[in-house]
């Protein structure tokens, strides 16, 4: 399906959009709700298509099925879209507070978990962090999430926008106070 689709056959794009349709636009509604889903489900699609299918060109078949392939493709275009396009409406920056929470707060919080194991600060609490770093990433109008350029995946962008967040905070802490304590030697 996917070479026909690639070669302009346009039966097989009507093929290829029925069959990946449904999680795609289930993506899109979770981002922008309901009243942007249309818009952006067609932006997906029409960029696939006008952009001489080049995310379809980059999926190898005996690395995964097709269908996580492009929802992931998806998710990355359709976030990049709703940060660029849509986070000046209220109901929006709520649906994507709700998506860095439902996908990425495991990866996140694993992220964090590790550099803070790392820089021996095990004790301070991870999820503490994390509630810090979305707070950081929704300052300023979103205007850190605005930059993620849409290059590459978004939850590889958003780990190392949280990693170099952590790193800055860790840098910026008080050193530990070392306390040592020494038994009276017998004399």
């Amino acid at each position: 399906l996917v070479h026909a689709v690639i070669a302009g056959c346009p039966d097989a794009w009507e093929r290829f959009v029925g069959a990946y349709g449904d999680p795609i636009y289930a993506i899109c509604v979770s981002l922008v709700g309901n009243a942007l889903a249309d818009e952006l489900f067609a932006a997906y699609f029409g960029q696939l298509r006008h952009g001489d299918f080049r995310a379809l060109k980059g999926y190898q078949s005996g690395r995964g099925l097709l269908k996580t392939y492009l929802v992931c493709d998806a998710h990355s275009y359709c976030m990049k879209r709703a940060l660029a396009d849509y986070l000046h409406r209220p109901d929006v920056v709520e649906a994507v507070w709700h998506q860095l929470e439902a996908y990425y707060k495991p990866s996140l919080l694993r992220t964090i978990e590790g550099l803070l194991q790392r820089a021996d600060h095990a004790d301070l609490a991870a999820d503490d962090f994390y509630q810090q770093f979305l707070i950081h990433l929704m300052e300023d109008n979103c205007g850190r999430l605005r930059k993620f350029s849409g290059e590459g995946s978004f939850r590889a962008w958003l780990r190392q926008v949280a990693t170099n967040f952590v790193v800055d905070r860790l840098r910026q802490a008080p050193a530990r106070a070392v306390i040592s304590i020494q038994g009276e030697q017998a004399g």
